[in-house]
Order: structure tokens, then sequence, then C-alpha cells
């Protein structure tokens, strides 16, 4: 499981375009690094934390991600008109779709 879970992981960072499908195999492969972690120490302590903590994070943060990425893909297709993103314009879109967001948090701020 251990050696699987690092297979998924450098298959999900060699990707240059990041996809749902690489967010989810990238937090699979957290998970399973984790069960294969728990299972090897074998702690009492260590099966609660793993269970009660460590997997609701791992949840949270691939949500997190998961909903960031649909906005981003909402910004592509319908403000940038851009219906299948290239690689040449992926940084370039990330750049738009960040300085669009940081631009809404100043705004908040002043208000």
């Amino acid at each position: 499981m251990f050696i699987y879970s690092i297979i998924l992981r450098r298959r999900a960072l060699a990707e240059q375009i990041i996809t749902q499908d690489i967010i989810s195999t990238f937090y699979l492969s957290l998970c399973f690094l984790t069960i294969s972690v728990v299972l090897a120490y074998g702690s009492i302590f260590l099966i609660p934390y793993a269970i009660f903590i460590g997997f609701p994070l791992i949840l949270l943060q691939y949500n997190f991600e998961k909903k960031h990425y649909k906005r981003f893909e909402e910004f592509v297709h319908n403000k940038e008109q851009i219906s299948m993103i290239k690689i040449q314009q992926y940084d370039k879109l990330w750049d738009k779709y960040l300085d669009r967001l940081q631009k809404k948090s100043k705004n908040r701020n002043k208000k």
C-alpha cells in the first residue's frame, strides 16, 4: 500500500495540467500513505488519531481544493470563453484567476 501511494503521488505530481482526477489521485495517495504508516506502527494512539484527525483534515483539504478548481474552471469557461485549456495557457489563466480573487478580497476589505 505504501509503494502504491508513492506511485500515485508521483504520477499526480508529474502532470503539467491539474485536473479534478489529479487532485483526487493526490489525496487518495495521502490516504493510502496515512493508512500504511498507521498499520506499520500499529500504535494504539496513532489509529484513533489518524481516524479522527488525519482523515478529516485530508477530506477538508480535498474539498477545499476541489471547490477552488471548479471555480477556476468556471472562470476559464465563462469569463475567458475558453473551452479547452492548453498547457501554454495554463499558468497565465491561473495568474488571471488569482489576480481576480485578490481584487475581490481587497474590495471586501475596503468596505
